[in-house]
C-alpha cells in the first residue's frame, strides 16, 4: 500500500499523482497501437487462433484488452508499468499478470512475465529465501592417538572493547584431539613474532611443541 506524506493530502496533489499514472498508461498505449500497425500481418494470423477483435484499425482480445504484438521491449515496458512503477510497490508474478491482464494481453503472458520478475533486481534482493542452501560440512574429526595440541589452527577475534588495555583475542585450538581452544589477550597490531611469544608463554609450558 502506497503511504502519502501529509503535504500530498489535498485534492491539488492528489489529482496530479493521477493525472501522471493516466499520462504514463496512455502513453503506452500509444506505443502498444503503434507496433500494432507495423505488425499487422502477425495480428492476422492470431485472430484466427486468439479470439482478437480489429475496432478502429485496433485489435482487442476479447474485445477488451489490448494486444501487444511480439516486441520485448514493449512488453517489459509494459510490464514495468504494473510491476515497477511507485504505485506498483514490485508485486509478485500472481498478482502483476492480475493487474496487467485488465488491460493488456499477448500469448504466453504468464510465462514472460515469470521472466520479467525473476529478473527484476529490486525483487531479488528484498524477497525471502524460502528455499535456503544447506551446503554440505567437512568436520575436522579426531585423530587416533593424537596428542593434545599435536596439530593445531590459530586466529584472532578482533573488534573488541578494551579490556585491560586489550582489544584483540589469540584463539588456538586444538585440532586432532581435545578440540578445547585456549583464548589469549593480545592487541590488534600484534605481528608474528609476538604470536610467537604468546605461544610460548602460554602453551609450550603446558603441552610442549606441536
Amino acid at each position: 500500500m502506497l503511504v502519502w506524506p501529509d503535504e500530498y493530502f489535498c485534492e491539488h496533489h492528489i489529482s496530479i499523482r493521477v493525472f501522471d499514472i493516466n499520462s504514463i498508461h496512455d502513453n503506452w498505449d500509444s506505443k502498444v497501437k503503434l507496433v500494432q500497425y507495423q505488425q499487422q500481418s502477425d495480428l492476422k494470423k492470431w485472430a484466427t487462433t486468439h479470439s482478437l477483435t480489429l475496432l478502429d484499425g485496433t485489435y482487442w482480445h476479447h474485445g477488451t484488452t489490448l494486444v501487444v504484438v511480439a516486441d520485448s521491449v514493449l512488453r517489459r515496458g509494459v510490464i514495468s508499468l504494473f510491476h515497477n512503477y511507485v504505485t506498483a510497490s514490485h508485486p509478485g508474478i500472481t498478482k502483476t499478470l492480475q493487474l496487467l491482464a485488465q488491460y493488456y494481453w499477448w500469448p504466453n503472458m504468464k510465462t514472460f512475465i515469470t521472466k520479467y520478475i525473476r529478473g527484476c533486481t529490486t525483487c531479488q534482493m528484498t524477497k525471502v529465501n524460502t528455499h535456503p542452501n544447506h551446503p554440505l560440512l567437512f568436520p575436522i574429526l579426531p585423530t587416533e592417538n593424537a596428542c593434545p595440541f599435536e596439530m593445531i589452527a590459530m586466529d584472532f577475534i578482533t573488534k573488541l572493547p578494551q579490556s585491560g588495555g586489550y582489544d584483540t583475542i589469540l584463539m588456538i585450538t586444538d585440532t586432532n584431539c581435545s578440540k578445547a581452544s585456549i583464548f589469549i589477550p593480545c592487541h590488534k597490531a600484534i605481528n608474528s613474532e609476538g604470536v610467537a611469544l604468546l605461544y610460548v608463554n602460554h602453551v609450550i609450558p603446558h603441552y610442549g611443541i606441536p
